[in-house]
């Protein structure tokens, strides 16, 4: 008998950023045409995936471990940056 495994797609967003996993891999898109670069965070943890390519651009990493959460953040430049949920 064969297990199957369904992969599951979260997606988390704020404004000018969106991030989803799927298994263990993350996805971080930059949605808005603005001078900030965006992050994913993974697990709750500092693991982050940068993003600086611009608007539209998304950057993927397949990590080692298990990716149980990710949210998605812009950074801004001497302020606190705007992060989702968790998911």
């Amino acid at each position: 008998m064969y297990a199957s495994l369904a992969l599951v797609l979260v997606a988390v967003s704020t404004t000018g950023a969106s991030a989803s996993r799927s298994g263990n891999t993350v996805t971080i898109t930059d949605t808005a045409a603005e001078k900030h670069s965006v992050y994913a965070n993974v697990n709750n943890t500092r693991n982050r995936l940068d993003n600086t390519a611009g608007r539209g651009a998304s950057v993927s990493r397949t990590y080692g471990f298990r990716v149980t959460s990710v949210r998605a953040c812009v950074n801004i430049q001497r302020a606190s940056d705007r992060c989702s949920n968790w998911g």
